[in-house]
Parts: structure tokens; C-alpha cells; sequence
């Protein structure tokens, strides 16, 4: 949803845009897809796959820049003349951050000041915050009398702010997501 967004936003600029996704995926912009549908549940051999499958095929373009949204896509940038930016979109992996550190031509945004404050050794370019066009989520009518909360369940996207809250409103909770994956670690100070 965050790329199809910044796909959209970057495309009502005016700009062409080439989104890499499975076959199945809709977003602005023209896709390009290796794998005919997402796989569930994720795997890390697909995503090896796709990241370098896309790009060696934006290594045959005159692009501008990459955007890569994974740890795994970065180990294949550098196929690619073009810079490379990469939003990093998880709490802190210890086994990451040597991964992260190989590549200090990429630049790297982090998507909070903690995310930020949790890699001190990494040189982040700066924050961007996941940008979503709340036109394009009406606020319910509260006739079903529940709220809702879909996401991983773990503490970065804040599972237990949206138990906290129907408690005190005395709202019954829906819960929708999965674990976290267990390599992910986090720091003491988080």
C-alpha cells in the first residue's frame, strides 16, 4: 500500500514510474512483474528472486533513481548505474545492520525517528513517515459497534494502542494479522 501510494503520488507529478511487483498487484504507474501472484506466506527465496529479476531488468532502462523496499533488493542494486534510495521498513535486526553498512552508496530512509535512534551506526539521508491519503479511507459508521485493527501483531505497529483504546471506550476489538517474523530483534531501548 506505501509503494502503490508513492507510485500514485509520484505519477500525479507528473513523473513515469515503473513499479516491480507480482502480476497481480494494481497501483498507478506501469508494473512489471516476474511472478504472476504474491506469495503466502512470505517467502525469502521469492523475494530473492523478484528483487533480482527486477533488478537486472531496471539495469536495461534509463531510470533516474531506484526505490527498494528490502534488505534483499539492496544486495542487487548495484547491477544498476542509477542511484539507489532504500526506505527501510522494520524495527531494528541486529544481523541487518552489517548488511546495511556494505552498501554505503545507497541511501537510506528510515521511516520514524526511532527507527533512526535504534541505527546509530547507519547514515540515514532522513525521515520519511508512510504516506497515506486518508481520502482514501471514509471513517466507518459504527453500526457493526466494533473497531478494528489489521496489522502484525507486535509492538512497532502498536497492537496493544488499539486494545488499550477499545478498552477505554468500552468498544468490542476485531484483531487481523499475523506475527512478527522471529529473527526480528529489538533493542533494550525500545
Amino acid at each position: 500500500m506505501v509503494v502503490a501510494e508513492l507510485a500514485g503520488g509520484l505519477r500525479a507529478l507528473g513523473h513515469h514510474v515503473l513499479v516491480y511487483a507480482t502480476g497481480d498487484s494494481t497501483c498507478a504507474g506501469e508494473i512489471v512483474s516476474h511472478l504472476p501472484a504474491s506469495v503466502w506466506p512470505p517467502s525469502p527465496e521469492a523475494e530473492r528472486a523478484h528483487a533480482s529479476q527486477a533488478l537486472a531488468d531496471v539495469a536495461n532502462r534509463d531510470v533516474d533513481i531506484v526505490h527498494v523496499h528490502s534488505a534483499e533488493a539492496l544486495s542487487y542494486h548495484r547491477a544498476c548505474a542509477a542511484p539507489c534510495v532504500v526506505t527501510m521498513h522494520h524495527a531494528r535486526v541486529d544481523g541487518l545492520v552489517p548488511h546495511y553498512l556494505s552498501f554505503g552508496d545507497a541511501h537510506l530512509v528510515a521511516i520514524s525517528a526511532q527507527q533512526r535512534e535504534l541505527h546509530p551506526e547507519l547514515a540515514f539521508a532522513g525521515v520519511v513517515h508512510h504516506g497515506l491519503d486518508p481520502a482514501g479511507f471514509a471513517p466507518g459508521s459504527c453500526a457493526s459497534g466494533y473497531a478494528a485493527f489489521i496489522g502484525r501483531f507486535c509492538e512497532d505497529k502498536g497492537v496493544h494502542h488499539a486494545i488499550d483504546a477499545s478498552l477505554a471506550a468500552d468498544v468490542p476489538l476485531l484483531l487481523g494479522g499475523v506475527p512478527p517474523p522471529r529473527s526480528t530483534t529489538r533493542s533494550a531501548t525500545s
